[in-house]
């Protein structure tokens, strides 16, 4: 049964102060909060309606988070913004009218993992590109790792295949590079594979 917990909107405080944080990374610096979550970071997490003391977490190494009352969510390759609003809807389904969630990065995984995407065909140097499992990759930026397209490459049907769930989505990365149309662009993780054809006519 549902908590009513009306406290959150008595509170008077900001919901850009909740998502407000001060982390750092192993060497002292500010964490960037925009950076996705990997393997090993540590976060302090706040379920503001608990008016309880925040709690340090990490990350697993499959990428999971323990969270109070929810469990195990996945959370790598997500912000702590993204997390936090799912964190929210998940207690709001079965334990709070409102919940309000302050997630933020106290330490980067100083020993983050390095991954990498594979990628042949029409490029000028195909083969493994490495990758930071912890950071947000898209396929354009592995073409332009791999020295760029080829003079005969169509770089309207390039195909990238996830090494997760075996799919392969069609990308128009002239589109992406050439007219800035950053939406048709697709993430890539570790272990997908980047195949860019030739193309049929040469004119």
């Amino acid at each position: 049964m549902k908590t009513l917990c009306t406290l959150a909107a008595l509170a008077g405080v900001g919901f850009g102060f909740l998502q407000s944080v001060h982390g750092q990374t192993s060497g002292g610096a500010p964490v960037d909060q925009n950076k996705v979550l990997g393997a090993g970071d540590t976060v302090t997490l706040e379920i503001r309606e608990d008016r309880e003391q925040p709690v340090a977490r990490r990350v697993s190494d499959t990428g999971d988070l323990d969270v109070p009352y929810v469990g195990r969510v996945q959370v790598a390759g997500q912000t702590t913004a993204t997390v936090a609003a799912r964190i929210e809807s998940l207690l709001e389904a079965d334990y709070y009218y409102t919940a309000t969630v302050r997630l933020a990065i106290d330490q980067v995984n100083p020993l983050g993992k390095v991954g990498k995407v594979f990628i042949s065909g029409e490029v000028k140097a195909p083969g493994g590109q490495a990758i930071d499992t912890s950071e947000r990759v898209m396929a354009s930026a592995i073409v332009i790792r791999a020295g760029g397209f080829d003079r005969f490459a169509d770089d309207r049907k390039v195909k990238v295949t996830s090494k997760r769930t075996g799919d392969t989505v069609v990308v128009d990365l002239k589109a992406v590079l050439e007219r800035g149309e950053t939406d048709r662009d697709v993430e890539v993780r570790d272990g997908d594979y980047i195949f860019v054809p030739k193309k049929l006519w040469n004119f």
